[in-house]
């Protein structure tokens, strides 16, 4: 067992199961690890393993029995997932992210961390605009490759700005369907 679960039982706090060997961090996770340690304890377990989508969390509680749920890289791909889940468990159903929300997302932390005046602004900016775009290649390659070459944080914010002019202009500017977790 990993230290983590051993200090988390020994002070009877929940253990959360890592369903994933930690020397092959891109091997399935194996869910029945976590169904295992569930049923050997009296106390609650988190799961985690590969939750990408609201569907994955759902499947997990059912498979396992665990008592909650852990994300890991999806919140850096998906920063919404929290609030999707939130609305899958309400209603089986869920909003996914416009281009205007992913936009709006990531020139505000863009202009978030201008504003903050970190030294390494441009590497987080460059890194953040993959992850939001990890799972839409198209427009990440195009609006990551757009900002590879900048050499400042502004420069960076500019070419989002110019990537995303044609879409917010011809917005109707409306509410976004979940506010920014970055907020």
């Amino acid at each position: 067992m990993s230290a983590a679960w051993q200090s988390n039982v020994a002070s009877k706090r929940s253990p959360f199961i890592r369903a994933r060997v930690c020397k092959d961090t891109q091997a399935a996770p194996d869910w029945n690890i976590i169904r295992a340690v569930r049923e050997a304890v009296k106390m609650p377990v988190i799961g985690n393993g590969d939750i990408q989508r609201p569907e994955d969390a759902e499947r997990m509680v059912r498979e396992t029995g665990c008592n909650a749920v852990m994300i890991g890289r999806a919140a850096a791909t998906n920063p919404w997932i929290f609030q999707q889940i939130e609305q899958y468990v309400a209603t089986g159903r869920y909003t996914e992210p416009s281009e205007l929300d992913r936009y709006r997302l990531l020139a505000g932390y863009f202009r978030d961390l201008i504003a903050a005046e970190l030294p390494d602004a441009i590497g987080k900016m460059k890194q953040f605009a993959k992850f939001v775009y990890a799972r839409r290649e198209k427009t990440a390659a195009s609006c990551a490759g757009r900002s590879t070459t900048a050499q400042t944080p502004s420069e960076v914010l500019q070419r989002v700005e110019d990537f995303f002019e044609p879409l917010v202009a011809s917005s109707d500017n409306r509410e976004p369907f979940i506010q920014s977790p970055l907020s």
